[in-house]
């Protein structure tokens, strides 16, 4: 999709096209496979940033980065490992071969990815069929979000936030549609990369789970499905196991 020129935009709209720019390079250069995880495909890239880090030339040090971001952790994980980096500090999983990551750089903006968030139907792949880890990734993203806005309480990041994200290689992944993962949706993901829709964050006091509500239906959506079916009638989140 073509972006509109920066000179085209009124005031409003110039740090949205920055960040969603920012958002949709990244995410292509993780489809070229310029990505430092094991695996190059069935991959789900969250971003977040907030308005101010592409405003200002506010910027952090690497003290600071270490020390209100260590519980930042990889996607999908609590524990692993930590360095620093050019870009700023990381939270990672995996030694040599990184599972997941969360990377802070050096003015806020936070970059947290997971790979395997699909796996093949069965006891092996000879069906092609592959399975969304819907329980796994929706949990993963609500335990993000408020880690994060922990962060930007710590640094000083103020509100708006715009949580942008996308599935990378996941085109023809289905998701299960009961609690005892066996029956799988009729249709899969028909794209890659699949971006899911923006949110804005208002408050680093915000639900994270009932902030997620429209992200984790759009993500089932994107499989046939109506809505995600890990939130019963309430509105509660409930996670699905095996």
């Amino acid at each position: 999709m073509a972006y509109q020129q920066p000179s085209l935009l009124n005031e409003k709209e110039i740090p949205f096209h920055r960040m969603e720019s920012f958002h949709r390079e990244r995410v292509q250069d993780f489809a070229s496979g310029m990505t430092p995880l094991k695996k190059s495909d069935h991959i789900l890239v969250v971003h977040m940033i907030p308005e101010s880090s592409v405003l200002t030339r506010k910027r952090f040090d690497a003290t600071q980065l270490k020390e209100h971001g260590s519980r930042v952790y990889a996607l999908g994980d609590r524990g692993g490992y930590s360095r620093f980096n050019v870009d700023g500090f990381m939270n990672y999983d995996g030694h040599q071969s990184i599972r997941a990551y969360s990377q802070l750089y050096r003015d806020g903006r936070l970059e947290s990815v997971m790979s395997d968030a699909a796996y093949p139907l069965g006891q092996n792949e000879e069906n092609g069929v592959h399975v969304l880890r819907d329980s796994i990734v929706e949990k993963a993203l609500s335990s993000l979000v408020p880690n994060y806005l922990a962060f930007c309480k710590a640094v000083d990041l103020q509100t708006p936030i715009w949580l942008f994200s996308a599935l990378v290689g996941c085109e023809g992944v289905r998701i299960c549609t009961d609690w005892g993962f066996r029956d799988v949706s009729d249709h899969g993901i028909d794209r890659s990369p699949c971006h899911l829709p923006e949110i804005e964050i208002t408050s680093l006091d915000a639900d994270s789970m009932a902030l997620l509500r429209p992200w984790c239906d759009t993500l089932w959506q994107a499989c046939g499905i109506e809505r995600s079916y890990n939130f019963d009638e309430d509105g509660n989140w409930r996670e699905r196991r095996r």
